[in-house]
């Protein structure tokens, strides 16, 4: 059954389509391949683009990080922040490929000043309303958002612990684990006059006394 259209959205639909006569009954099979077929294209054109921009990412990321030690320099008085913005390209871009960069090729003390820095809590905030806001429409129910909870705990390492029917959620950071030296059972004996004699652990029993080999 055909439901109501504006006819804005019905013209949208006739340019779009390569055959548009919907009181056919081959035509929606026809035209649901075709568009299926120019999708596909569509996608492997994007796979093919965002591969070549990876590319140009990797070198970018190198020219980056050179351009950054050579203007963030002491006595530059902020160059680097200053050169991006007159050329128009975004700090946070040019940042992360840097970021992205370093962390690849292991070279974190090219950038000992901003290498072990925490995170500003101010841009902690802010990351996390932009990912809410995203997952708006994902996230529909709280059985949902618990669930979204449970899974990105676990892959940020934290401990996740339940209320009572899963109304309450508590995370904590797990304890570190000490490393611990498996010591070997011993395999002699001293005896009470000064001997020495082997110890069958496979047969001794609590209690049974010590088996000689």
């Amino acid at each position: 059954m055909a439901y109501p259209m504006t006819d804005s959205y019905r013209s949208f639909l006739q340019s779009m389509c390569s055959f548009w006569s919907p009181e056919q009954s081959e035509y929606l099979a026809t035209e649901i391949l075709n568009q299926w077929s120019l999708r596909k294209s569509l996608r492997n054109e994007i796979a093919r683009l965002e591969a070549e921009v990876q590319k140009h990412d990797a070198v970018l990321g190198h020219l980056l990080l050179l351009q950054k030690q050579k203007l963030s320099k002491l006595g530059r008085g902020g160059g680097w922040s200053a050169w991006l913005k007159q050329e128009g390209v975004p700090r946070a871009t040019a940042d992360r490929l840097v970021a992205e960069h370093v962390a690849f090729f292991g070279l974190e003390d090219q950038l000992p000043h901003r290498g072990q820095r925490e995170a500003l809590e101010g841009n902690l905030c802010q990351a996390a309303h932009r990912t809410s806001e995203r997952l708006d429409n994902l996230l529909k129910s709280p059985k949902s958002k618990m669930a979204f909870m449970r899974v990105l705990a676990d892959c940020l390492g934290f401990v996740v612990e339940y209320g009572d029917g899963l109304e309450t959620v508590r995370l904590s950071i797990p304890q570190p684990q000490e490393d611990t030296v498996d010591t070997a059972p011993a395999i002699i004996e001293m005896q009470p006059d000064g001997s020495v004699r082997p110890v069958n652990h496979e047969l001794r029993e609590e209690g049974a006394g010590d088996a000689v080999l």
